[in-house]
């Protein structure tokens, strides 16, 4: 692989489970030789095993909901967690 990258990261999980489809259609393994991380973890990357991000869905929900129910303005940004969810698209990278 002409790059000589290690991991992939998908804006979504749609576009993680497109760069898998055109890695593979080209010889290069998943993950031997490329691990592919998406965002979302939406159910189509669990069907598909794929490592994804999964957003603290429940503290951004409060977070909007105080925002839209509160008189105050909101210009600062807010901050929320979440968690990798490794799957089969994902290994460490090759020697």
């Amino acid at each position: 692989m002409a790059s000589r990258a290690t991991a992939w990261i998908g804006a979504n999980d749609s576009v993680a489970l497109m760069a898998v489809d055109w890695l593979k259609a080209r010889d290069i393994e998943v993950p031997g030789a490329v691990s592919v991380t998406g965002f979302d973890d939406t159910s189509a990357a669990l069907r598909a095993d794929l490592t994804s991000y999964r957003f603290d869905s429940a503290s951004m929900a409060r977070t909007m909901l105080l925002q839209i129910l509160s008189s105050r303005s909101w210009a600062a940004l807010s901050h929320h967690g979440g968690m990798m969810v490794p799957r089969g698209s994902s290994a460490p990278p090759p020697p």
